[in-house]
């Protein structure tokens, strides 16, 4: 398998609603501030596996007063320890 294909693979196997967040986040950050966003965690060692994760853990720069900001005008159901649909 090329690198490309293993890259592909594991890109597809993250949910539309962890990518939609992850821009919506990246989006968020006021100009000229860059931030990022990146899968952290047991998602990053089950997608190497090729393991399907059952949870994910984003880690970004914002500071967690403006993450909660985001969520809450999103409206989106936060357990603190797991973010559900």
């Amino acid at each position: 398998m090329t690198t490309q294909t293993a890259i592909q693979k594991r890109a597809a196997m993250v949910p539309h609603q962890v990518r939609a967040l992850a821009m919506l986040l990246t989006s968020t950050s006021p100009a000229p501030i860059r931030t990022t966003v990146r899968i952290a965690g047991g998602a990053v060692r089950d997608m190497l596996l090729g393991v399907q994760p059952k949870d994910w853990d984003l880690a970004t720069t914002l500071l967690p007063e403006v993450v909660m900001e985001v969520l809450k005008h999103l409206a989106v159901v936060l357990d603190t320890h797991v973010f559900q649909e």
